[in-house]
């Protein structure tokens, strides 16, 4: 009895094993994505995109901001990553939530590198859910501006409706 127990066992583990490449997460999509050819200032601050290692970028005509800790914190914005655990719709999945904070600093990093950055890049459109000012909206990344991530750092579209709307601000 034990012998065809133990050969059951090894089956289930045999199927599971090759059934496990054909559970993957999704893809993250590749966007082109441009440095902008024109200066940014950020709070009075000028940005240097051109020798920053994470620059403002350029996607379908709308500037995008990096969300690195130091635009955070210079910004006034907080920034979290949890796993769901208090979310219904996503229930262990990666969410980001992006809201208002009070501003904690008064130097903007910029980040400089030696290298010039060249013009054009691949960027990726991330699996992740991302809800803005902690609404229970999701933001749509289906949308003709989705929230984007380079170089590791998620960034965010400056439309109207995130930058006005969403988080109340003035540009």
């Amino acid at each position: 009895m034990r012998k065809q127990h133990l050969k059951g066992c090894l089956i289930c583990l045999f199927l599971l094993v090759i059934s496990v490449p054909s559970i993957a997460f999704a893809a993250d999509e590749k966007v082109k994505v441009s440095i902008p050819d024109f200066s940014v200032t950020v709070n009075g601050v000028k940005y240097d995109s051109r020798y920053s290692e994470y620059p403002f970028l350029l996607r379908n005509d709308i500037t995008y901001m990096p969300m690195t800790y130091d635009f955070s914190t210079f910004m006034g914005i907080n920034i979290t990553f949890d796993e769901g655990v208090n979310n219904v719709y996503h229930k262990g999945e990666m969410i980001l939530h992006i809201g208002n904070a009070k501003r904690t600093s008064e130097q903007l990093g910029q980040y400089k590198k030696t290298t010039s950055n060249n013009s054009v890049y691949d960027a990726v459109i991330p699996t992740y859910h991302t809800y803005i000012s902690y609404t229970d909206n999701e933001y749509n990344n289906d949308s003709l501006y989705p929230i984007i991530n380079f170089r590791g750092v998620t960034y965010l579209p400056l439309t109207w409706d995130v930058m006005h709307t969403w988080l109340d601000w003035d540009y």
